[in-house]
């Protein structure tokens, strides 16, 4: 295990605090806790001593350990090992569940800018032809701010507004005089 020897003191520290366990004594720390062979040791410690680009050992007496050294295990194996494995981990889950790519686009059937679009200064994008076509349905009724309170701006602040709640009425009508055929009331 990596981090045993931390993973011990803190359950007798926790054992002799609280009622819930004994402590452990005299627990062999493995100082190979990988199981390395002494042949990927070896070429392990090659590569720190010799094999980087950059020297970082120069004018140091440090020898790279790998097998009889647990802080040289966990920096220089166990460390980089994991780092590749998230990194291979988070770059798989990303090309799992990223967004397809578009390989090719073409426009619904049927679909053209209308004859009479006169946005001058917009081009025929599919959303500006839909407010184009909102607008020709609706009418140009100029915007109405009425006093600027919120009460007011909430209700007919621009016609499409208005235009909903027309329709609300509507429904509030047939509510009051029983429609949608709900049995009990007045007809």
């Amino acid at each position: 295990m990596v981090f045993e020897r931390t993973l011990v003191k803190s359950w007798n520290r926790l054992a002799r605090v609280l009622p819930i366990g004994k402590p452990i004594y005299n627990y062999p720390i493995r100082a190979n806790f990988l199981g390395l062979s002494p042949e990927s040791a070896t070429m392990i410690n090659n590569i720190y001593m010799t094999k980087l680009p950059i020297n970082i050992f120069k004018g140091t007496n440090i020898q790279v350990d790998v097998l009889n050294n647990r802080r040289h295990q966990i920096i220089g194996v166990f460390v980089p090992a994991l780092l590749a494995l998230t990194i291979g981990f988070q770059f798989t889950m990303y090309q799992f569940t990223k967004a397809p790519t578009i390989k090719s686009q073409t426009p619904a059937p049927d679909w053209e800018v209308p004859k009479g679009y006169d946005f001058h200064n917009l081009p025929p994008t599919p959303a500006n032809v839909a407010l184009w076509r909102k607008k020709q349905d609706i009418g140009h009724n100029p915007w109405d701010y009425k006093m600027g309170e919120s009460i007011d701006i909430a209700v007919g602040t621009h016609p499409w507004t208005l235009h909903v709640h027309e329709h609300e009425h509507e429904h509030d009508e047939e509510e009051e005089e029983g429609g949608h055929g709900g049995g009990g009331g007045h007809h």
